[in-house]
């Protein structure tokens, strides 16, 4: 993709540097905040280059997305699964991503509270929290239980393909390949079939479709283990709790489901929490991720062994009680805590050892569009 061109069908929505994304860690599975964004690349045999897309699909579309590093927007086409319809996908994408938070400045002000964050900051620059769909990131903490986020990945999928019926299919040119790393050059392509590579796209299940009786024993013969009771129950206890009635459509209880979850996003933090834990499967860890993932809830800290690690290592905090470490890690970052502690999160995964930010000069990996890297702005943290 040559320098500011829009491939044919994208559209531009440009980025401030306040509201810049490093799309990789804020959509790709490897860095736990989300699981079913999929990454195709491909080699462009004309240019010699390798172009690269995420995609998702929602209930009644798929979204394909790019990130210009150079003049720094998202580049984002539709598919439909039949005619074209109107829908505000820019919007959708606003809200998705939280574009409109002053995101410089709160990193400017973790700096100025804290000499570790300021470390880590400039390398993870863009780092932001989703504003995911309560019920999905809900299904797939509760899948996070004991879990490692390769194998969250796999369960939050399987849920679509056996539980969700195709919305439809897209076919990407021959060598196509799905990304095993978020960084597309690191990808083999020697051994890729010179064929057309498909993805059929599902969207994620209803509370209903879940809710059934039938769906513990199919899930536990996927591999959920105990979690297929959590997931199944947790969906029951939310379609008895909107109580639409005994001749309620499926629809009508999807959509008071998802209208009763998104009304904790206007409830205190405490309330919201001790909400989501009267649902079976959801204790303190789970019910703070979907809390900060999707319900608005900033200063909501998940503690997991990468926490208690940094906490330690870092911060010297001893305690091993989780409401200790997260009250401590909120009275060195604020009331935005959450976000702030993703950054350190990032920084403790082995996964993101090697990651260094996209908007800089002389990257390793400029290969990626064929372009030069854009200067960033001055460093946030100084």
């Amino acid at each position: 993709m040559g320098v500011g061109r829009v491939p044919a069908g994208y559209q531009r929505l440009p980025l401030s540097y306040a509201g810049q994304v490093a799309l990789p860690l804020t959509i790709a599975h490897q860095c736990g905040q989300v699981f079913r964004w999929r990454q195709v690349a491909w080699l462009d045999p004309v240019s010699d280059e390798i172009e690269a897309e995420w995609s998702l699909c929602l209930a009644n579309r798929v979204i394909l997305l790019r990130h210009d590093a150079v003049t720094n927007a998202l580049l984002y086409r539709i598919l439909y699964p039949t005619e074209k319809k109107e829908h505000d996908t820019e919007s959708w994408l606003r809200d998705y991503f939280n574009l409109d938070v002053p995101l410089d400045a709160w990193f400017q002000e973790w700096c100025a509270r804290d000499p570790i964050f300021a470390k880590h900051a400039n390398r993870f620059n863009g780092t932001t929290i989703l504003r995911q769909d309560p019920w999905e990131c809900l299904c797939a903490f509760i899948c996070s239980s004991n879990n490692n986020i390769p194998r969250i990945s796999q369960m939050v999928h399987k849920l679509c393909e056996h539980f969700s019926e195709p919305l439809l299919s897209h076919t990407y040119p021959e060598g196509a390949r799905l990304c095993t790393t978020f960084h597309p050059t690191k990808q083999d392509f020697s051994d890729v079939a010179d064929k057309p590579f498909t993805i059929t796209y599902r969207p994620f299940p209803p509370p209903t479709t879940l809710a059934q009786p039938d769906v513990e024993s199919k899930l536990r013969a996927l591999g959920f283990g105990y979690r297929a009771k959590f997931l199944t129950r947790t969906a029951q206890a939310l379609c008895e709790k909107v109580q639409c009635g005994s001749d309620a459509k499926p629809a009508d209880i999807n959509e008071a489901v998802y209208k009763h979850l998104l009304s904790l996003r206007s409830q205190t933090y405490e309330d919201a929490r001790s909400e989501l834990m009267t649902l079976p499967g959801i204790g303190p860890k789970v019910a703070d991720c979907i809390l900060l993932m999707s319900l608005d809830q900033a200063s909501s800290i998940p503690v997991d062994r990468h926490v208690f690690n940094f906490a330690d290592r870092w911060y010297h905090i001893r305690s091993k009680r989780y409401e200790d470490v997260a009250e401590k890690l909120r009275a060195i970052w604020g009331e935005r805590a959450g976000w702030a502690h993703t950054v350190l999160f990032y920084a403790d995964l082995r996964s993101l050892e090697q990651y260094q930010p996209v908007l800089q000069d002389h990257a390793p990996d400029a290969k990626l569009t064929g372009i030069k890297r854009a200067r960033s702005s001055s460093p946030l943290c100084t």
